[in-house]
């Protein structure tokens, strides 16, 4: 894990004030990757790119940020190449003399001597900058399954990218205004739209899509695509569930085994749930020991209790060492405050909180990386919405009443349906086989947001999560409706909302996630796993993935209830006082904006929808940061 970011004059012109910019840039990339950095520009000086370094991969050798053999071609690059050492044997065959144990340096010579297609080659998680100084061509890239960002803009006839917001923002010396629909967005699904941010003219790279840039010339194109159909054929011709969970346990155990590092110590969450203690199994079967597996407590309810037990049983079982601690602690108003006011990126939810504070335990105990579980509720259908959608989707009554759907999702029966605890007859209303739902992150009712915005301004507005993009649509004769909805999370609601939300979060505090579960085979495996496999009856999903871990650690937690990750800390009276949310709402000039009706902010903190008062938070806090044109981003406005 690294820090990139770069500025690129298009009309060739010398970039104005490039020391000072350089140094603010790495200033403001340095949480990042502390363990190193370095800038790079040419000799008219009209491109800049910087680098910072978290040494994960052979951690002592210090290397060029950004990384060149020749001065001409540059590798600025944020992420990981975890088969980097089988691509590596291949250029070693071809006469190629490596200076270094990195994968950074297998990038590099892959993109060098081979070009954008080396990418289709890399198992990894990447935003990268690679730039030929002869032929001034920049090129930039974002994984497949968005686990890590690039942010971009035009400004003033530059070129401005970075890992991060704050850090882009720091660059632009003019005006910076609220893109109204991002906002909306944001309120409505926790995320702005994929490719769009809440800040107007400054976007984030779609998952898979590359940018070229040549003679000033900007060209963006999706690049990487899903491919689950050599998958299909192989699931369809398994005679067995032993066959399909031979199948998954070969694929699960060459996952984990990869995202596992060589060179360092490393931690693992341990939830008490399936996803979690499945991974810690399979460490476990690999002989891969952790350093310590960690499970933070934000629930001290009978379920939190429950899975408290579990994750001890299960570390006792492993002989792993289990370290529990408070995520509701001394350290917890000052990260929600410092995450809520850096929410330039669009990402208005309070588990990113939560993953800080993990990152935050890992950093504090001198390691640099956790795995994570995250993925497999959202590519083999567990959560209950989902479920739920599933099973309605296929009664023959329900589709003889869809003419009703549209009447249901925009009227107040809406919001009386999820008040009252009727969440699968709204969810099924926004479902449609060709192909539309409701996504996790999508919970707001627009009866709810009818309150606040001035519908005026959305006149054109189309559903923005729960779509899948034109690509795939000669896919979809082959997939039944969980496999569509597990094709579309892994498109959108997975990069741009849970993936930034961990990405952010990770990278506060100088550690990096990784994740076994979204490995690009193994996703690819799962999105072509049929209904059958997917569930027990109609409240459970997972089944595949609940009758591997029976195999390793009985029924009991197999089969348990999904219970969330984090109970949010400002959901108690003494939490929101210290982080001043209604005086910081209340003391707020963003609701005066056109988006926002009058009464707004009065109907806001009535908390008469809770979600509303987070998110108000969330933008008013972030709007106090802008005002004050400090974009570090452990400053605090408050």
């Amino acid at each position: 894990m690294c820090g990139i970011a770069g500025i690129l004059s298009l009309d060739e012109k010398p970039i104005a004030n490039l020391q000072a910019r350089s140094k603010k840039i790495i200033e403001n990339l340095k949480h990042r990757g502390p363990d190193g950095f370095g800038t790079w520009t040419n000799l008219k000086k009209n491109i800049l790119i910087c680098n910072t370094r978290l040494a994960i991969v052979d951690p002592q050798k210090k290397i060029q940020l950004p990384f060149t053999d020749n001065k001409v071609d540059i590798l600025g690059f944020n992420g990981e190449v975890y088969n980097y050492k089988l691509q590596k044997k291949k250029f070693v065959n071809q006469g190629v003399r490596f200076k270094t144990a990195t994968d950074t340096e297998v990038l590099y010579y892959g993109l060098k001597y081979e070009g954008k297609k080396f990418l289709n080659k890399v198992d990894g998680m990447w935003a990268l900058a690679f730039y030929n100084d002869k032929k001034k061509k920049l090129l930039l890239s974002r994984d497949l399954l968005g686990e890590k960002h690039i942010f971009y803009c035009v400004h003033k006839n530059y070129f401005i990218f970075a890992s991060e917001m704050n850090c882009l923002l720091s660059q632009i010396d003019g005006s910076i205004d609220y893109d109204f629909e991002s906002i909306k967005s944001a309120f409505q699904y926790r995320s702005c739209q994929p490719g769009k941010t809440l800040i107007k003219n400054v976007s984030k790279m779609l998952p898979g899509s590359i940018i070229e840039i040549e003679n000033g010339n900007i060209k963006k194109s999706r690049f990487l695509k899903i491919q689950p159909q050599g998958w299909l054929e192989k699931i369809s011709k398994l005679k067995n569930d032993d066959e399909v969970l031979d199948l998954y346990d070969e694929q699960i155990s060459d996952a984990v085994r990869s995202r596992v590092p060589s060179d360092i110590d490393f931690s693992s969450t341990l939830s008490g749930g399936v996803d979690s203690t499945l991974l810690n199994f399979y460490l476990s079967k690999n002989n891969l020991t952790p350093k310590f597996c960690l499970h933070g407590i934000s629930d001290n309810s009978g379920d939190g209790n429950e899975e408290r037990r579990l994750s001890e049983n299960t570390a006792k079982t492993l002989n792993f060492n289990l370290k529990k601690f408070d995520l509701h602690n001394e350290y917890t108003v000052k990260n929600y405050i410092q995450q809520c006011s850096n929410s330039f990126d669009g990402i208005f939810c309070e588990g990113s909180v939560g993953f800080r504070q993990l990152s935050h335990y890992t950093n504090k105990n001198n390691l640099k990386v956790l795995l994570l579980s995250d993925g497999a509720d959202e590519f083999l259908t567990g959560y209950s919405s989902d479920i739920s959608n599933h099973f309605l989707m296929s009664n023959k009554f329900l589709k003889k009443l869809s003419f009703l759907k549209k009447k249901v999702r925009n009227s107040k029966l809406s919001y009386f349906l999820y008040k009252f605890g009727k969440n699968n007859i709204l969810n099924w209303s926004f479902c449609d086989e060709n192909f539309s739902f409701r996504p996790i992150n999508g919970g707001t009712a627009e009866y709810e947001l009818e309150k606040i915005f001035d519908g005026n301004m959305f006149i054109n507005e189309k559903q923005i999560f729960g779509k899948v993009h034109s690509d795939y649509f000669g896919l979809f004769d082959k997939l039944d409706f969980s496999q569509k909805t597990s094709l579309s999370y892994a498109t959108s609601v997975t990069p741009d909302y849970f993936n930034l939300r961990t990405d952010r979060a990770s990278h506060f505090h100088s550690v990096e996630f990784r994740l076994p579960f979204q490995k690009k085979s193994l996703v690819e495996l799962m999105i072509a796993t049929p209904s059958s496999y997917r569930f027990k009856n109609i409240k459970t999903g997972k089944y595949i993935l609940r009758k591997l871990l029976e195999r390793y650690a009985g029924k009991r937690i197999a089969w348990k209830k999904k219970v969330g990750f984090y109970f949010p800390a400002w959901w108690k009276k003494e939490f929101q006082e210290k982080m001043k949310m209604r005086e910081v709402i209340g003391d707020s000039d963003i609701f005066k904006i056109p988006i926002f009706k009058t009464g707004a902010k009065e109907f806001i903190l009535s908390k008469k929808t809770p979600r509303l008062f987070w998110f108000s938070y969330c933008l008013a806090m972030t709007n106090l940061k802008l005002n004050s044109r400090i974009f570090d981003v452990d400053y605090s406005p408050i």
